[in-house]
């Protein structure tokens, strides 16, 4: 419903989410006529918005997950504090689950695939169970590289974009970044897949 009230300026200024409403602009002018448009749709389409959960003019926010700011996007701390808190699994519902909470901040770690293989293996049904020094191995190091995760880059007009790529018999991965005026290299995300067991 919200996103259908918004579609006349659906990437203009704003992303939506269900009903989780985050309003982008450079500019104090930019962003009060953006609040205006969104603001009007709504009242149009009979939605109505918590005062108290509305924040205006802001220079970072949560959104889904991450903390938004000028200079990029990373985990908020609350989500690092799960994954670093997460017992070491006994089970394969335990891996699911401790994968499932990494995979959300996937973009943010290179070879997030590769890394994580040992613990995906666990979880297929013919797989018999085995937690050895790799799968300790793995499970650490996907919770150190959510601690010491980058801050990625929001893409900036009149850049240049490089795609970088990796391939092996075992997997997949790329690199997306951009290029500033000044020289400056920024990594925009990460992906990566396993191609087969290695």
């Amino acid at each position: 419903m919200v996103n259908h009230s918004l579609k006349p300026v659906l990437g203009d200024c704003y992303e939506c989410y269900l009903d989780d409403i985050a309003l982008y602009s450079s500019t104090p002018e930019e962003h009060y006529h953006g609040v205006e448009k969104v603001l009007t749709l709504l009242y149009k389409a009979g939605l109505t918005l918590k005062p108290e959960k509305c924040h205006f003019f802001q220079r970072q926010l949560e959104f889904l997950g991450y903390l938004v700011a000028e200079d990029g996007m990373r985990p908020q701390e609350n989500k690092i504090r799960v994954v670093q808190d997460f017992p070491i699994p006994r089970r394969p519902k335990q891996i699911r689950q401790f994968l499932g909470l990494r995979s959300w901040h996937k973009a943010f770690i290179p070879h997030f695939s590769y890394i994580a293989a040992p613990l995906y293996y666990l979880t297929k049904k013919e797989q018999r169970w085995k937690w050895d020094l790799e799968e300790q191995r793995a499970f650490d190091q996907l919770k150190t590289c959510l601690t010491h995760a980058p801050v990625l880059a929001l893409p900036k007009e009149d850049t240049t974009l490089g795609l970088y790529t990796d391939a092996s018999d075992a997997g997949l991965g790329a690199e997306l970044g951009q290029r500033l005026s000044d020289g400056t290299y920024q990594v925009l995300t990460y992906v990566s897949r396993i191609l087969r067991p290695p």
